[in-house]
């Protein structure tokens, strides 16, 4: 009986939850790439670089997502770029504190070719 009931609960949660919003192709690819950049940002403070063309970079995709989402949008925008901005943390960790060096190296062509896709957008990059 209670397995009953913990479904019927999900199914009414799901159904009283307010309906996401879908970003468009151009919203997502700006999401995420600030949020591929906020973690480049992060990681370059932790290890004491220069983090200053990072957030250059990042502002100007956080000012072009700004441009392209409506109020309703915003939530889900934000959720993508957190999603983002974990999954490359995620990269730059295993980069740096890997015992498999096979795998760091895989980690830094895949941010290394996510943070140049992203600058690529950009003028002057």
């Amino acid at each position: 009986m209670s397995g009953i009931r913990t479904y019927l609960a999900g199914v009414l949660i799901v159904l009283w939850a307010p309906p996401a919003v879908a970003l468009p192709p151009l919203a997502q690819t700006f999401a995420i790439c600030s949020g591929q950049l906020s973690a480049e940002v992060t990681h370059a403070w932790v290890i004491g670089a220069d983090s200053t063309p990072l957030e250059a970079q990042r502002a100007q995709f956080l000012a072009m997502l700004d441009a392209v989402v409506t109020e309703d949008m915003r939530p889900e925008a934000l959720n993508l770029r957190i999603e983002a901005k974990v999954a490359h943390a995620d990269l730059l960790s295993t980069i740096s504190f890997s015992g498999d060096p096979a795998r760091a190296v895989w980690a830094s062509a895949r941010a290394t070719s996510q943070i140049e896709a992203c600058g690529s957008m950009l003028l002057g990059q």
